[in-house]
């Protein structure tokens, strides 16, 4: 099995036969596949798999460092594989250590206050760890305390000043903490980064109602509403060429809260290429109350009925259908 997960992994010539390979590799495989699933995890489509199969294969220190401080990273959002690197790489055990490297801090440390109380601040140390009870609220103090120093927030403001994508990204986490302002800064940054699914996330996470309308005004003006209408099929959306899929799937799942506003968007995810997106515009309609539905959101979701390859996301739309002429 070793032998045909290698051959897979090395002649394929599709991104999910490939993927395939990896995942039997991660079951099969041993530390002779160590270089291997390291150039694989270079690749942004087959990241996330090449980085469970290392951790279920390779257990020398090195592959633990390297998931701590860079396996994490994908284009789509880093939570994703935030926690298994974390536990596979034992952040715990290298957070012991008194002096730890910059590049450990920055990726994974995650505010540890006794590692970062002696440094000088940094724009990768975003975020307090949830521990247990006991002493968790007075580290928390402690850290509100230390965060609220004036070099703190200028480190913040000058991060949301820059013009690298990632460094504003990564201060606006903490400028929510510190109560500054980011919302025009971040539909600024949308205009060329459209398809950025952390910051349409920061936009429309707890939006207030008043802005909601805009906000779809935005979306329908910065993504490709006509290709992204492109028809149904199975296809699971992952990658970066997704990435404007994964932007409607992300803001149409929110308009679930706001009933009768975004009908463009949904109309869009109903014929959407990727599955999640046609589910999440159908299950956004059905938390929707009868008298928000727009006069033709039936005919749209009989459309997208007919033309449904899945037979759960038929489901659903046929049960949407009953609920609304009940």
């Amino acid at each position: 099995m070793r032998g045909f997960a290698r051959w897979l992994v090395e002649y394929g010539t599709r991104r999910d036969a490939v993927a395939a390979g990896i995942v039997l590799l991660g079951l099969t495989g041993d530390e002779r596949d160590r270089d291997l699933l390291l150039l694989l995890g270079a690749l942004e489509d087959l990241t996330l798999y090449a980085v469970v199969a290392l951790a279920r294969t390779q257990p020398d220190p090195e592959i633990r460092g390297w998931l701590l401080r860079e396996g994490f990273r994908n284009e789509v959002m880093d939570e994703y594989l935030a926690h298994l690197a974390a536990t596979t790489g034992d952040l715990y055990t290298a957070l012991l250590d008194p002096e730890p490297d910059e590049a450990l801090l920055n990726r994974r440390g995650r505010h540890h206050r006794r590692a970062v109380r002696g440094r000088r601040p940094g724009r990768g140390h975003p975020r307090l760890p949830r521990w247990g009870r006991g002493s968790r609220q007075e580290l928390q103090d402690k850290c509100h305390v230390l965060a609220r120093r004036p070099p703190w927030r200028m480190i913040v403001e000058d991060a949301l000043a820059s013009p690298d994508l990632p460094t504003f990204r990564l201060a606006l986490w903490p400028a929510a903490q510190l109560r500054i302002p980011t919302r025009e800064r971040v539909r600024a940054r949308l205009r060329t980064a459209p398809f950025d699914g952390y910051l349409w996330q920061s936009l429309l996470n707890g939006c207030p109602g008043a802005e909601i309308n805009d906000l779809t005004i935005l979306a329908q003006e910065l993504l490709p509403l006509a290709d992204l209408a492109s028809g149904a099929a199975s296809s699971t959306g992952l990658g970066p060429s997704y990435l404007p899929d994964h932007a409607l799937d992300l803001i149409v799942s929110r308009l679930a809260a706001y009933p009768g506003h975004g009908w463009i968007l949904i109309k869009t995810a109903l014929r959407s290429r990727v599955i999640r997106c046609r589910n999440m515009a159908v299950r956004t309609l059905t938390q929707w109350a009868a008298h928000t539905i727009p006069a033709d959101a039936p005919a749209a979701v009989r459309d997208a009925l007919r033309a449904e390859p899945e037979a759960k996301t038929r489901d659903a739309m046929e049960h949407l259908l009953s609920a609304w002429q009940a």
